[in-house]
């Protein structure tokens, strides 16, 4: 039998806010994850009790109770990890697209990740814009955010265990996306220029 640390489990538990307050995960997941630890532990904390409890509480009473314990500073790898269960949401048709990229945003917003994945979304952000303008398709847009939500399909919520392994391989999937879509930016400004100085010829 084992005595849990909650403080080890901060990264998780800031997802379980996370995922709470956006709506990605039920409170029965959360006291569900809160009762194997209490079966499987010979002196659970006070804290996973009271987590355990927060079945016959209000949603709202569930986040607060997590947001205490993190405290003010919030782990950064816990994005990731909601980028991740984004994926997975998406592909089981749970969430729709404008809501998917509602959360990206959200995310984008927070400012905690690298300067390429910001780019990134915000790049997503920007194509979807011309998805409601009617210059990109939305397969194409589907297809490009999918693309990118790929890179953090790994993770899961019952493999907190492996999520520092899992993060170790994430800056290089990055950069290696990043390229790619510089390479098809820069492909499309050719494209692009080449088209109008063959129009510009034609004119005169």
């Amino acid at each position: 039998m084992q005595t849990t640390n909650s403080k080890d489990y901060i990264e998780l538990l800031e997802v379980f806010r996370i995922a709470l307050t956006r709506g990605l995960l039920e409170k029965s997941e959360v006291v569900k994850w809160a009762d194997n630890i209490i079966a499987n532990d010979n002196e659970p904390d006070y804290f996973i009790i009271e987590l355990s409890l927060c079945g016959n509480q209000n949603l709202n009473d569930t986040i607060s109770l997590i947001s205490e314990f993190i405290g003010q500073d919030k782990p950064l790898l816990s994005e990731r990890i909601i980028l991740g269960l984004l994926y997975k949401q998406y592909l089981e048709k749970k969430i729709t697209l404008k809501r998917a990229i509602s959360f990206i945003n959200w995310i984008l917003r927070e400012e905690n990740l690298t300067e390429e994945e910001t780019s990134l979304m915000y790049n997503l952000d920007l194509d979807y814009d011309c998805v409601e303008e009617g210059y990109l398709t939305l397969g194409l847009f589907e297809e490009e955010m999918l693309r990118f939500l790929e890179i953090y399909n790994d993770f899961k919520i019952d493999n907190f265990a492996e999520w520092e392994k899992i993060n170790s391989t994430i800056d290089g999937k990055i950069k290696l996306l990043s390229d790619t879509v510089k390479k098809e930016q820069e492909e499309v400004r050719k494209k692009y220029t080449e088209q109008t100085t063959k129009k510009w010829w034609k004119f005169w």
